[in-house]
């Protein structure tokens, strides 16, 4: 798939929170093939690899240590082929950040398809101190 054109949209600000973030992309593909590349697993592990623990989790590409280490997904609804939308969690050092991303696709001219993502319901929360995991007890000499 090719991107002809990347734009932060302003057109959804009439049903958006101010705090959404929304982008779109014409892409030159028609919207069945962008709906397989946003469903099927395979397809999704070349963008988010999924976890190594076998959970719905996956892990996002970082560029730097800002970045989310683990992405946990869980589809909330899905309107074939035109409408995503996940609960969103991204584990970011000690903190969790959770939101609802919606993916939206359009017939964009012939055989281009216009691709809305829009990110909002922003949750921060605190990491448990002890991550959920066992507690390490150390033996006094």
């Amino acid at each position: 798939m090719t991107i002809l054109r990347d734009a932060t949209t302003k057109s959804m600000e009439d049903k958006a929170a101010p705090d959404d973030l929304h982008f779109e992309s014409v892409l030159e593909a028609p919207p069945a093939k962008v709906w397989r590349a946003l469903t099927i697993p395979d397809y999704v592990a070349a963008w988010l690899r999924p976890a190594e623990n076998g959970t719905d989790a996956a892990r996002s590409p970082r560029r730097d240590s800002s970045e989310p280490e683990l992405v946990d997904c869980r589809l909330l609804a899905a309107e074939a082929p035109q409408m995503l939308r996940y609960a969103w969690s991204e584990k970011m050092q000690e903190r969790i950040l959770d939101s609802v991303v919606t993916f939206e696709l359009a017939p964009h001219g012939e055989g281009s398809t216009l691709l809305r993502i829009t990110q909002g319901s922003f949750v921060l929360r605190p990491v448990a101190a002890n991550l959920n995991q066992p507690t390490m007890l150390l033996k006094a000499a």
